[in-house]
């Protein structure tokens, strides 16, 4: 049975990509926040990018860090990363 480990598996996409998964007959996996990356990824197939900073704060920072783990944990296992697209990229400027 293939298997995608869940980042931010209690948020709004981590919820429905495994909800999405264990229908098509997935074992699905939630990451725990603060645990090795790594390690959780091992034998997984998938890995469902849906993880944000606490809080929303310290993007900048956070986000590489967090983005540098989940391409760890991918090489490592072997696992294809998705991650869900948003408007994040475009700035705060609204558009005219």
């Amino acid at each position: 049975m293939p298997t995608a480990l869940i980042l931010g598996a209690n948020g709004k996409i981590g919820r429905h990509a495994a909800s999405a998964f264990e229908s098509a007959d997935w074992r699905v996996r939630p990451y725990t926040r603060g645990t090795d990356m790594t390690r959780a990824a091992a034998g997984s197939d998938v890995i469902v990018n849906g993880l944000n900073p606490p809080a929303y704060h310290d993007w900048a920072r956070l986000v590489p860090e967090i983005t540098a783990r989940v391409i760890a944990a991918a090489q490592s296992s072997g696992a294809t990363v998705i991650l869900p697209g948003n408007v994040y990229n475009f700035g705060d400027t609204p558009g005219t």
